[in-house]
């Protein structure tokens, strides 16, 4: 095949010769098809010369190759309505202008009136995919003025979920539309995953001495600080933020939020003292005050001074204590500093010389105290009788044991005050308790 052609003139540039399109001479019809979706939703007709369609419906024409085909009209069934078709046309006419040279499938869009369309896209398309109760869907119809199911954003293996757009956005990857007027589409975008980082806590003092043993929580894991004041996750965080908690006994709980980042995973956590408060002992025996009581309480001793007062600054919180004195039966008991200063009140009976310490009774516990209506003592297999003395030395109450680990003792008639719980065990031996009746 040749082009020649001859031009002349002053102004002449270039020339052009452009879509050609050589084939052989055929005779090969190429099926052009039409699909409805839904696929009961409309008919496909031809256009006559005339304009109108014609009556008999078709799924497909045949063109022969290098033909333009016929006019076809996209004619919804009842109750539906033509939308578009999904190659862009929004005339129900699809008139196709060029020739055809393969097979093709043309797909009209219809919809029922009084329902909505929700399509759902993903961005970039292998990044994840759009489930509705955990089954990918690529669109879902609602009737209109009704809530749409909520949809999920799941991401594949090396993206993660960054949020959604189009005809509304959110940040959640699930999303439910409520009150649905329009066709809408949603667009689900996502973003490579990253692999993360370890995140690193250093906790000090408020001079900056590390804190060891201080105790970390974040996303999931409970870490412990080492003797640099440092504690290191176990797994690496995604960047986001993180909210953490930090807790040592003796210092004020902290709590913040753990910026995770290319830049940075770590933040320094600054614990202050613990709030302490006044806890005042006064120690009183038969014949008065008593002086030079040893006090054992919270990790530390005291001791009575002339007055029998022994004083102590201790944090809020339930604190055991012991109170020994030679020639004395040692009391025992807990104490409750809640936000404000503690009077303990403790009374001391000399000991009879026959009298031996019961060491069968020391895991005895007295609970609650101070009580109201009955006391409980645990660990007393041990225990043979018991005997409730008043601070005026009177028996108030006094039984026999059966043996048994438990024991629940009623003590809602008696006036409030102290008293001493005086246990004899079944070797003879003697533990003094201390109990305050409220």
């Amino acid at each position: 095949m040749q082009f020649r052609w001859y031009y002349k003139s002053d102004n002449a540039k270039t020339v052009a010769l452009d879509n050609v399109v050589i084939t052989k001479e055929s005779v090969e019809n190429l099926a052009i098809r039409y699909v409805a979706e839904p696929a009961e939703a409309g008919t496909f007709h031809l256009v006559l010369p005339d304009g109108t369609p014609d009556p008999a419906a078709i799924t497909e024409q045949a063109v022969a190759k290098g033909s333009t085909p016929v006019d076809v009209v996209a004619v919804p069934s009842s109750p539906y309505e033509f939308v578009r078709w999904r190659e862009g046309i929004s005339t129900p006419r699809l008139a196709v202008q060029s020739e055809v040279y393969h097979e093709r499938t043309y797909t009209a869009i219809f919809r029922n009136p009084g329902q909505r369309t929700i399509a759902y896209r993903v961005m970039p398309p292998e990044a994840g995919v759009v489930e509705i109760d955990n089954a990918p869907t690529a669109a879902q119809t609602v009737n209109r003025g009704a809530d749409a199911k909520p949809a999920k954003a799941v991401a594949k293996q090396g993206y993660r979920f960054s949020h959604w757009d189009g005809a509304m956005g959110s940040s959640s990857a699930e999303i439910a539309p409520k009150n649905v007027q329009d066709d809408m589409e949603l667009v689900a975008y996502f973003e490579p995953a990253e692999e993360g980082w370890l995140a690193t806590f250093t906790v000090v003092d408020t001079v900056g001495h590390p804190l060891s043993a201080a105790t970390v929580r974040v996303a999931g894991e409970t870490l412990a600080t080492d003797a640099a004041g440092v504690a290191v996750t176990t797994a690496k965080l995604p960047s986001g933020d993180y909210a953490y908690s930090v807790e040592l006994a003796g210092y004020q709980s902290a709590e913040g939020q753990l910026k995770v980042s290319s830049l940075s995973a770590a933040v320094r956590v600054v614990l202050q003292p613990a709030k302490r408060y006044t806890v005042t002992f006064t120690v009183n025996a038969e014949e008065g005050r008593l002086p030079g009581v040893a006090i054992t309480i919270h990790g530390s001793q005291i001791t009575t001074n002339a007055e029998g007062v022994a004083t102590v600054q201790l944090p809020s919180g339930t604190s055991p204590y012991t109170a020994s004195k030679d020639g004395y039966s040692n009391a025992r008991g807990s104490l409750t500093v809640a936000d404000g200063t503690v009077e303990v009140p403790i009374t001391l009976t000399k000991q009879n010389p026959n009298v031996v310490e019961s060491s069968l009774l020391t895991a005895v516990v007295s609970s609650p105290n101070p009580c109201h209506d009955m006391l409980r003592l645990q660990n007393i297999t041990a225990l043979r009788t018991l005997r409730m003395v008043n601070t005026l030395g009177q028996v108030v109450r006094s039984q026999a044991h059966n043996g048994g680990d438990e024991l629940l003792l009623p003590v809602g008639d008696l006036p409030a005050g102290v008293y001493l719980l005086h246990l004899t065990d079944t070797q003879g031996g003697v533990l003094t308790l201390r109990v305050v009746k409220q």
